[in-house]
């Protein structure tokens, strides 16, 4: 964005850089995520202004032994600040560890332990509009374009776009997914709020989006499920195996819906979440499904074909399932045994 500002002869901004967050209420997480799964990239803090998917890369490099190591963050800005605690070769240090101040909401990276080897992790942001307003001042600084100041407020109706960025919804949907990706999965689910409440939409409006739509498109009762974010971290999610495949069933019968949610499902042993199960030759390529697990729970649902040809939908729910290796194992022999039926 900068970059184009720059192309497009924009030397200063006479009046504020203003971040606009309007299109989303003020409630970052979805209702029944648990506070300790912070700082993990897997729940960012969600607004309108992301950027890094709303987290940052963190990058350990050793050095001499008895000194510190080298520490990189990407994106770097001094909105991320670095308490680095550790030393090389320091076995009395004990555990490598990298975190962030989640415990007072900070966004401090800290390094603690004994580093002995290269290490990487992500981790997310408190603040992603600040975080981005913060990065794209820094961008203009960096490009010498100048400014009077900054904030927060609504762009004007009548405002013209300058630069303006855009991704299809295929590629947020394959990210999803077949990446099973959190953050593109709640925008899609966030989008459905804003068709009930263009401004300030949040998570409650788009659960009551899929309610109606659910009850008017497929006529289920909303008593028969409860879907209150878009990717399934929440606690308060449920329904049931049977539900799923009858779902499954009626998007397969449309054909405005089925050809693009067919092709963005893993596909086993090709790709996504399914790229590595599933790849023997009687099961390779016959199963278009998508994974989920939290602690106690590990599911798979979708479509399978059998040698016969015959078209399947499957749910396949594991409660109970505090390792997801072997409810696993027991979803992929299930899914090989059907498709060898003929």
């Amino acid at each position: 964005m900068v970059a184009r500002l720059k192309q497009a002869g924009v030397q200063r901004i006479n009046g504020r850089v203003y971040a606009d967050v309007s299109q989303m209420d003020s409630v970052h997480w979805g209702s029944g995520w648990c506070w300790d799964d912070s700082p993990s990239s897997f729940q960012p803090y969600i607004s309108p202004l992301m950027v890094h998917e709303g987290s940052v890369s963190i990058q350990v490099i050793p050095t001499d032994r008895g000194r510190a190591p080298s520490v990189k963050v990407t994106p770097a800005s001094s909105f991320i600040k670095v308490d680095n605690r550790s030393l090389c070769g320091v076995d009395s240090l004990g555990t490598f560890s990298i975190s962030r101040d989640w415990i007072h909401n900070d966004n401090t990276i800290v390094v603690s332990g004994n580093c002995r080897r290269r290490e990487t992790k992500e981790l997310s942001v408190v603040g992603t509009a600040e975080f981005t307003l913060a990065l794209f001042r820094e961008y203009l600084d960096d490009a010498g374009i100048g400014y009077k100041g900054y904030g927060s407020g609504v762009a004007p109706v009548m405002s013209n776009p300058l630069v303006k960025v855009t991704h299809s919804l295929n590629s947020v949907m394959k990210e999803a997914l077949k990446e099973s990706n959190n953050l593109y999965a709640e925008a899609m689910f966030l989008q459905l709020g804003r068709l009930v409440k263009p401004s300030g939409a949040g998570f409650k409006d788009a659960s009551g989006f899929i309610d109606n739509f659910v009850a008017r498109k497929f006529g289920f009762a909303s008593h028969e499920y409860n879907v209150v974010d878009g990717c399934g971290l929440s606690m308060y999610d449920h329904l049931t195996p049977s539900f799923m495949v009858n779902m499954l069933r009626l998007i397969h019968k449309e054909p405005a819906l089925f050809p693009q949610f067919y092709r963005s499902l893993p596909v086993s042993g090709m790709d996504g979440t399914l790229k590595t199960r599933m790849d023997s030759k009687s099961a390779i390529n016959r199963v278009h499904a998508k994974t989920g697990s939290v602690t106690g729970a590990c599911t798979l649902a979708g479509y399978l074909t059998t040698a016969g040809g015959h078209e399947v939908a499957f749910c396949i729910m594991n409660e109970g399932a505090i390792k997801t290796a072997p409810s696993r194992k027991v979803q992929d022999a299930i899914c090989t045994a059907l498709c060898e039926l003929r």
